[in-house]
């Protein structure tokens, strides 16, 4: 059974927009423009998210169409590479002042949809609602609810008829007050309104956290640029020395100079384009960090404790795979810290007839942030991230 919750949309004005970058694809080699950070979009088609939407493993949106075209046996596969096993989790985003008017789903019927009933999620008009559970002899028609809802209903998984209020510690499920005391009476438990506010408080501790650590990724940007600029004033004073010492030597020492003057640019341009290459990655880790915040910011906004709840786990094992990515970014090397080193004092020394081997351009090396594994799979770090919605 679906649970399906309502949730507001955040607001997002004073955050700053998060736009299309390019990756690169670990299959084919190939750079392909993905924007994987839209807030309120469908990962796949990029369309407005609906009622009907669900919420992947990795924190990505899917819409109803494409959760139908890209469910496979194994899973739903992400843009962003991630599997998401299992039931997928429901998760609907209201637009403000968004009509909810609904055509009933009974076929042939064109009627605007009064009713919903919470045993299959299906929307019908008050004549339907009413022979719908004739029809449908295990749906219970205290479960016909008015559409839409003015508040959360979730049923109790065991009796089905009763809204789920409480939280079983041990056996991790919500359940009627009723449930529990029947057949969960000695399991400690917490009201759902609780757990939620606990989640939330954990919540907001994890945002500081990813707040913190992009506040570090901006600081490696920073001084990027300052490195870009330091290699630039390093080229041109190994470039004016690399003339002042061809300037002592014959036809054939000028000869070498421009060789060494392309081993340089070749050099610094590398040098240059390795940084680039880091600061999209930093980039890419930034907005991917900035998503998660405004995702999780709208559930924490949001006055719906089971969709809390719900979408805990998914949400706290992402925030883990997202800090971890940063914290195993190389501290020393992931800065872009570079140098450009000429050697010619040995060279001069040597006779004209071996002024051909003169010299030489090299540069220290970088870490190349493209080829570091900043994605975890979370498939292998958490074996069981498979979704129980019933949990």
């Amino acid at each position: 059974m679906h649970h399906s919750v309502t949730i507001s949309l955040f607001d997002f004005s004073r955050v700053k927009p998060v736009s299309v970058f390019k990756i690169m694809n670990s299959d084919n080699g190939i750079n392909e423009n993905v924007d994987l950070w839209s807030v309120g979009k469908c990962i796949f088609c990029k369309g407005n998210v609906e009622e009907d939407a669900k919420i992947l493993n990795c924190l990505h949106i899917i819409c109803e169409d494409c959760t139908k075209r890209e469910s496979t046996d194994l899973g739903v596969r992400c843009k962003c590479k991630i599997v998401t096993e299992g039931e997928l989790i429901d998760y609907s985003i209201v637009l403000p002042n968004k009509s909810h008017s609904k055509i009933c789903s009974e076929k042939n019927c064109q009627l605007i949809a009064k009713k919903i009933c919470m045993h299959c999620k299906s929307i019908y008009c008050k004549p339907c609602s009413k022979t719908h559970p004739i029809k449908n002899v295990d749906h219970n028609p205290v479960l016909m609810k008015s559409y839409p809802l003015k508040k959360e209903f979730v049923s109790c998984t065991q009796c089905i008829k009763n809204c789920v209020e409480v939280f079983c510690i041990i056996c991790s499920v919500m359940l009627c007050p009723l449930c529990h005391l029947m057949f969960h009476k000695e399991h400690a438990f917490k009201l759902l309104s609780t757990v939620a506010t606990e989640t939330k408080t954990e919540f907001q501790s994890l945002l500081f956290d990813l707040s913190k650590d992009n506040n570090h990724l901006d600081f490696l940007l920073e001084t990027s640029d300052e490195y870009i600029e330091k290699l630039k004033s390093e080229k041109k004073k190994i470039n004016d020395k690399i003339d002042e010492c061809i300037n002592k030597l014959h036809d054939e020492v000028h000869k070498r100079s421009n060789v060494l003057k392309k081993l340089l640019e070749t050099n610094a341009t590398d040098a240059v384009n390795s940084i680039h290459m880091n600061k999209k990655v930093l980039n890419g880790i930034i907005k991917k960090n900035e998503y998660y915040y405004r995702l999780t910011s709208s559930v924490i906004n949001d006055n719906h404790t089971i969709r809390c709840i719900t979408l805990s786990k998914i949400i706290k094992d992402q925030m883990v795979i997202a800090r971890r990515q940063v914290q195993e970014l190389p501290k020393e090397k992931a800065n872009c810290k570079v140098k450009l080193i000429f050697n010619e004092e040995q060279s001069l020394k040597k006779c004209v007839e071996s002024i051909r081997a003169m010299g030489n351009i090299i540069s220290s090396q970088i870490v190349n942030l493209s080829t570091f594994k900043t994605t975890i799979d979370s498939n292998n770090v958490f074996p069981a991230l498979k979704n129980d919605v019933s949990s």
